[in-house]
């Protein structure tokens, strides 16, 4: 009953005994210094009415059961126990009714008006009384239990029992300001992600949690800045429109806007961009039947897209092919590059290049050279595949080589080539799991297709010389047949193919091995 500082106590007797203290104030949330059996009647009804003072393990006081020893005792609080001042001697030791669900006696010590509850006749109101008698809330911050967080009518109950769900939940905790479906308070729902902002600009279902973007379709007008979980200022969207302007080239609008989104043109975009620097760029097609194709310019050698110098891009719905003059589709130096269904194919230098500490990150993406090229190489880099179709072509072309200190994980993919039995994985390092390649691979649900020469290629992909990975639909020798249930859809994973066509979207669930669900 005394907030103190520095201080001991001695046993409660007849009194309160200091054996020693620096500073003591009395407690205003003890019984003792209110009101003592009305205050904690008024707390939590019958279920806990009397005032004690010498059970220090009661924070304020109030118990079921009156103290034995009227030392102890405080039915009328005031700083005052029964010995000191015995005129409310008789409310809580039952020898007096007191407030019920059926009582219309003013409380004993009680002045003449009706007690709280009751209306102008005496006669008690029977909500109220049975809620004070249960242990009624006079405020939300009172409800302790989560799935009865809201004081309404003097009662816990699910915030969607509340008449303001929403309201009531930010009123009580702004950190949690949505009403959950299991009538707890949550930090957002799919109808009110108000608490989601930042880092965190996404809420999570399952989970009623703000967590960070990891897909650009989860950042309405704009896109996702993946590393850091934020969503792109919308305020540096730039439209590209090869055909119609007023910026027609890539080029242009790199260094103006941190979100570029690209609409198909004629003839695509015959441009050779250079990413370098702190930057941070999203890369979006608009259009996805093609996507918007960068060709590079064909009189050198130099790669369709150059990421360098720490630059992070995010690619989505894009095509890099055709860059024949010996320059691969995408190069990576240094930087980072994250895709997302886009398709790098038919480059006469290669497909992806990783090196000087470089990461890619592939998801749901076609990813093939050109004839006698591989399709992705990585030196002393980083890769990280899911869902995505690594094909190499003929000769000796591998569809993955590494050289150096690599890091590559490879998961519900297709890794395969037309090179010598054996060849077509150059990589001692990767890791597979659940991914489907021509000689059998170490790791958990990898499955062995067997080599794939010209009737294989043919068979499995719609069109493997003009770098189409997409899988023939059928039985048999076709490429839904073969790459069938090899992969197992997990929570994160995509939810949807290169073209968006759905996943299982169960976790667990068997899928087709790849970008493309036929």
């Amino acid at each position: 009953m005394y907030k103190h500082t520095a201080i001991s106590f001695a046993a409660f007797g007849l009194g309160l005994s200091i054996a020693s203290c620096d500073k003591l104030e009395p407690n205003n949330g003890h019984c003792f210094n209110q009101d003592g059996d009305d205050y904690c009647r008024e707390k939590y009804g019958e279920a806990r009415s009397a005032c004690g003072i010498c059970d220090q393990s009661i924070e304020d006081g109030c118990s079921a059961q009156r103290p034995a020893d009227d030392a102890c005792y405080s039915p009328c609080g005031g700083g005052q126990t029964l010995d000191e001042d015995p005129s409310c001697s008789g409310v809580a030791d039952g020898s007096t009714t007191s407030t019920t669900a059926t009582s219309t006696e003013p409380t004993t010590g009680a002045t003449s008006e009706p007690t709280s509850g009751s209306d102008s006749d005496g006669a008690t109101d029977t909500t109220v009384s049975e809620t004070m008698s249960s242990g009624g809330c006079m405020d939300s911050s009172e409800c302790t239990d989560p799935m009865l967080p809201i004081c309404e009518g003097m009662t816990c109950v699910a915030c969607g029992d509340a008449g303001d769900p929403d309201g009531s939940c930010a009123a009580k905790d702004s950190g949690f300001p949505a009403c959950g479906d299991d009538g707890a308070c949550v930090q957002c729902t799919a109808t009110n992600p108000s608490a989601c902002s930042d880092t965190t600009p996404v809420c999570d279902g399952p989970t009623s949690a703000c967590v960070g973007c990891r897909y650009h379709e989860q950042c309405s007008a704009t896109a996702c800045d993946i590393e850091t979980g934020a969503c792109f200022d919308d305020g540096c969207v730039v439209e590209v429109d090869g055909d119609a302007g007023p910026i027609d080239t890539i080029s242009e609008a790199i260094g103006d806007g941190c979100v570029i989104r690209v609409h198909q043109a004629a003839g695509g975009y015959p441009e050779e961009l250079v990413i370098d620097g702190a930057l941070q760029v999203a890369i979006v097609g608009v259009e996805t039947n093609p996507f918007p194709a960068v060709t590079g310019l064909g009189v050198s050698a130099n790669p369709a897209l150059t990421v360098s110098g720490g630059a992070v891009v995010y690619v989505q719905d894009m095509q890099f092919s055709g860059n024949d003059a010996g320059g691969t589709g995408i190069t990576v130096d240094g930087g980072a590059v994250y895709l997302d269904r886009t398709s790098v194919v038919t480059n006469a230098g290669g497909g992806l290049v990783l090196q000087n500490g470089a990461e890619g990150h592939v998801r749901n993406s076609f990813i093939g050279g050109d004839f006698d090229v591989f399709a992705a190489s990585v030196d002393v880099s980083s890769l990280e595949v899911s869902y995505s179709s690594l094909v190499g072509s003929g000769g000796a072309s591998p569809a993955l080589t590494c050289t150096g200190a690599v890091t590559v994980n490879i998961r519900n993919s297709i890794v395969v080539s037309r090179a010598d039995a054996g060849d077509d994985i150059q990589c001692d390092d990767a890791a597979f799991t659940f991914t489907a390649t021509e000689v059998a691979m170490p790791g958990e649900g990898n499955t062995s297709v067997g080599q794939m020469g010209m009737p294989e290629s043919t068979a499995w992909f719609e069109d493997y010389g003009g770098g189409d990975f997409h899988l023939t639909p059928g039985g048999g020798d076709a490429g839904e047949a073969t790459f069938a249930a090899v992969a197992r859809w997990q929570l994160g994973d995509p939810a949807v193919d290169i073209d968006g066509e759905p996943r299982p979207n169960t976790e667990g669930a068997p899928d087709i091995a790849g970008a493309d669900i036929p």
